[in-house]
Formats: structure tokens, sequence, C-alpha cells
């Protein structure tokens, strides 16, 4: 027991003061702590290029933004047509009256149709007369009555030169009588 108390430092090197784990072996530096230094900078790069290439990926926008995109996100502007169409059905002696509301998402769309009112009611008019009891009886006769009117808003504020886009038309009323 008394041998293991006194530990030769011959045999056992860390207890030796001057022992260098660097040098053991054959007496020549054995790299080790080298070869860490370059793991830990490889790691840290590929930490830091990782990162950078994150940010850049959420950061940046992904796709160019598509205009019909961006107008879409507007929001939608209506304008009524004050007064309600009141016309003659053209087969039969019946009446129908129509609510009409225009919708844009620029102000200026909605302008040019205020600035061109009469000619789009007449063009409204002489749709709304010209359509039969049996064309708008059905949801799709009136589905189709709309997308004509729509056209002819378009058209109007086309043929005034105006660069304005009606994006849809509204039936805010729909009676025959």
């Amino acid at each position: 027991m008394a041998e293991l108390d006194q530990l030769d430092p011959a045999l056992d090197p860390e207890l030796d003061p001057e022992f260098d784990p660097e040098l053991a072996g054959d007496g020549k530096p054995s790299g080790g702590g080298r070869k860490r230094l370059i793991v830990i900078l490889t790691l840290v790069l590929l930490l830091l290029g990782g990162g950078g290439a994150a940010a850049w990926y959420f950061l940046m926008p992904s796709e160019p933004v598509d205009p019909e995109v961006a107008r879409l996100s507007k929001p939608a502007l209506y304008l009524a047509l004050n007064e309600s169409f009141i016309v003659n059905l053209s087969d039969s002696g019946r009446l129908m009256q129509v609510g009409v509301e225009v919708m844009a998402r620029e102000q200026a769309a909605l302008d040019a149709v205020s600035r061109h009112m009469p000619a789009v009611r007449n063009n409204l008019l002489m749709l709304f007369s010209s359509q039969g009891v049996q064309e708008i009886s059905s949801a799709a006769g009136k589905e189709t009555m709309r997308e004509q009117a729509l056209a002819e808003v378009r058209g109007v504020v086309r043929n005034q030169g105006e660069e304005a886009l009606i994006e849809d038309l509204f039936f805010t009323a729909l009676v025959v009588q």
C-alpha cells in the first residue's frame, strides 16, 4: 500500500509537471489542437453561412409582386347608380325594376363612371328593356343579364378613353311585376 502512495512520475506522465500532451509519444506535436481548431472554425463558418442563407430566404421576397395580387389587396369601393331602373320588358306588358351598384378598387374608376353617368344609364336602360320574362326568370338568366350590364358599363368607360377598371356590377334590387 505504501508503494501506491508514492507514485513514480516516470510511470505516470500526468504527475510530471513538465509533461506536455502535445509532445506525447514520439516527441513530435500530435496536431490534435490544430485539428480541433480547424473543426471548430469550420463549424462556426457553417453556422454563420446557414444563418445568412436563412435570413436571406426569409427576409427577401420570394417572387416579384404580381400587379393583380397587389390590386386585389386594396379594399373594394362601390358606387350606387342612385335611381333604380324601371323598364317595360320586351315580351310582355310587365315591368322590371333594377337597382345597380358598380365595384372597383380605385376611386378614379368610380369617378369615371360618375363622369359618364348619362351614357351608362342609357346603355343599361336599353339592355334591361330588351330582356324578356323567360330570360330573367332563372338565376342563370339574371347572371347573364348582370354580366351584360357589367360589359356595358366597362364599354362606356373604355369608349370615353378612360383607363379605369370596373371590377364588378351587382343588382341590389330586382323586381318583376
